[in-house]
């Protein structure tokens, strides 16, 4: 008898076990659920023995819209979760989710509960880019290669434990400050559409892409030589010294009309297949390797710009009426009042150009600083009028 009876506990602890239920009570995740085989009705639980051992779960088209993925947490062999477009998703904890490598929340719009991977210490691949409620993100203690928080609402982003990160796009947060400096392996960065007022790159050696569009405050920018791939449009940097970065192939710094310092100068301007200095209206020279390549390669340039093998400067003073020194053309003047023109000869002023004009209220001495940039010699004149 007690033989029996201890058979029929061992059974009904046994079934007990194999029954053993996860509560889903949102329908639309259950009902995903039920279209993929892992449940058979909905009423707001399914058997744990079918989710418990599931390495791929993916929600990205139909008309699946669930507000929660409670019950994903029994999913403890999940490696690879996709979950895309859903707009009615505010809440999903992945705290128990261990054994994630690739996540991709993107485009949840509404989403806004804390994603905590701390506890995914395999995760290598996350994406919660476009959901724009979210505001807090923990991947303090993850094994991350690519990250990608753009289009949200993150203020704050703590990378430094992510030493293998080799992609990250933080475009279109609410970050002022960025420290990679533990990154080394960071080869890809984004910060366009961002508050930062300064990015240090000094220890990213190994970073060959760098965008930071429209980041009206960004004004200090350290770029380290490996730099292949530079976009800067529509910073507030004013000075900007390429002269060692050899691997420099495409270089955008139009819209940055506080630039007045470009030095392109590193012995392989051939390399440089892309340029672009639109709207630099106070960049007057450009310092490159050769300024017939430059003048015929490079036509997105500003009106203001001039190529030159020297951006150095020398300064003259003129105090009389037609005055002039001798200079090197096409020469970029740099005065504050006055009328200049060029002449070929300094006895005669049959052929001239006016180049810049300043008017002055009270007349006197104008200093100018000319650059030179050929070894053909031309004359400016000063003349008062």
């Amino acid at each position: 008898m007690k033989k029996l009876l201890l058979i029929a506990t061992l059974f009904i602890t046994a079934f007990s076990l194999n029954a053993q239920t996860t509560a889903i009570p949102d329908n639309h995740f259950e009902q995903r659920l039920i279209d993929l085989g892992l449940d058979t009705t909905l009423d707001g639980q399914v058997l744990t023995s079918n989710i418990n051992t599931v390495t791929t779960f993916t929600i990205n088209s139909g008309s699946y819209n669930p507000s929660n993925l409670t019950g994903i947490e029994d999913f403890t062999a999940l490696e690879n979760l996709i979950v895309i477009g859903r707009p009615a998703l505010t809440t999903v904890d992945l705290s128990n989710n261990t054994n994630l490598i690739n996540v991709d929340l993107t485009a949840n719009f509404n989403l806004n509960s804390t994603l905590d991977f701390s506890n995914s210490l395999n995760l290598s691949t996350l994406n919660v880019s476009g959901n724009l409620s979210l505001s807090t993100l923990d991947v303090s203690n993850t094994n991350l290669s690519s990250l990608d928080v753009s289009n949200t609402s993150i203020s704050t982003l703590d990378v430094s434990n992510n030493s293998n990160l080799s992609t990250l796009n933080v475009r279109n947060t609410n970050l002022a400050s960025l420290d990679v400096s533990s990154n080394s392996n960071l080869s890809t960065l984004d910060v366009s559409n961002t508050n930062l007022a300064s990015l240090d790159l000094s220890a990213n050696t190994n970073l060959t892409f760098l965008k930071t569009s429209n980041v009206s405050s960004l004004d200090t920018v350290k770029i380290p030589i490996s730099i292949s791939i530079l976009n800067l449009r529509g910073t507030a940097i004013t000075s900007l010294d390429l002269s060692t970065h050899i691997n420099l192939t495409s270089l955008l710094v139009f819209n940055n009309s506080n630039l007045t310092e470009l030095n392109l100068q590193n012995g392989v301007n051939t390399m440089l297949n892309q340029f672009n200095s639109t709207a630099t209206p106070n960049l007057s020279c450009i310092q490159v390797d050769d300024v017939t390549y430059a003048n015929t390669t490079w036509n997105n340039v500003d009106n203001a710009n001039v190529f030159s093998t020297d951006c150095t400067g020398t300064a003259f003073n003129f105090d009389g009426i037609d005055d002039y020194a001798v200079a090197i053309n096409p020469s970029v003047l740099d005065i504050t009042t006055g009328t200049i023109e060029m002449r070929t000869k300094p006895q005669t002023k049959t052929t001239k150009q006016t180049i810049l004009g300043y008017r002055s209220s009270n007349g006197g001495s104008y200093k100018i600083s000319i650059q030179f940039i050929r070894k053909l010699i031309w004359y400016w004149f000063l003349e008062r009028k």
